[in-house]
């Protein structure tokens, strides 16, 4: 097996709504906010990797005389109307022993290093609905110019699908190449808390613009399939956010 790591970004959107609860002064207030946003994910890697061919054999004895092939099935109706019809041997012969052993074999097992080359690709692409909720603090430095302050809790409905291509090359004479290609989707509900900090530029009384950042902790994703994980890290996420904001 092996392992990688990345980093990812991606565009989203976000709505934010806040009431004021409280007023300092005339530069400072008490807020309580709201937040509903989207955001989505992606990675993906390939890579070759070898590892060791792990054969393992079987070995039966034999009861009775061993039938001469070519051999021919018995017809269905035999099938279902005699239990006693085994393998039909050309010149009306009918073998009705049970030729193998069915007990425990002899097993062995044989280990070639780097014997199984893995040709594979990897890729996850996701997204999450977040919704946080909690109180703000806003100032103004300036009369256009204030700072906002901001934390609380936080949960977010994560999906995902995890996409997988690997062929398997083996070093072995009788085996030739074994291909894998699927696709899971997964999803969870995660919780957390979150902080924030952003700067607003007003033009009027009542429309500006702001710039800001939003700090995510929450628990990581994990995505299993067919032996395969997929891990996003969600607990440093860190949101960079800019937009228009509209007082009514």
């Amino acid at each position: 097996g092996f392992s990688t790591e990345g980093e990812s970004s991606g565009l989203g959107f976000e709505m934010a709504v806040s009431k004021r609860l409280l007023r300092f002064g005339r530069k400072v207030e008490l807020s309580l906010s709201g937040a509903i946003g989207l955001s989505d994910f992606q990675a993906s890697t390939s890579n070759r990797i070898t590892a060791d061919l792990i054969t393992m054999t079987d070995l039966y004895e034999v009861y009775g005389d061993v039938p001469t092939p070519p051999y021919e099935a018995p017809s269905v109706d035999n099938i279902l109307t005699d239990p006693d019809t085994g393998i039909i041997i050309p010149g009306g012969q009918v073998e009705t022993t049970v030729p193998l052993q069915q007990i425990t074999p002899n097993r062995s097992i044989v280990t070639t290093p780097n014997g199984a080359g893995i040709e594979g690709a990897w890729a996850i692409d996701g997204a999450y609905y977040s919704m946080r909720f909690g109180p703000e603090l806003r100032g103004h430095l300036t009369e256009r110019i204030a700072f906002t302050l901001g934390a609380g809790v936080m949960g977010a409905f994560v999906g995902s699908d995890f996409s997988v291509v690997e062929f398997l090359d083996l070093d072995f004479p009788t085996l030739s190449g074994v291909q894998f290609i699927g696709t899971d989707t997964a999803s969870e509900l995660l919780v957390g808390y979150y902080a924030e900090v952003s700067l607003e530029y007003w033009i009027t009384q009542r429309t500006g613009f702001f710039f800001g950042a939003v700090l995510e902790s929450m628990d990581d994703f994990v995505q299993n399939f067919a032996g395969r994980t997929a891990g996003v890290t969600l607990s440093d996420a860190t949101l960079v956010r800019f937009g228009i904001i509209h007082r009514f």
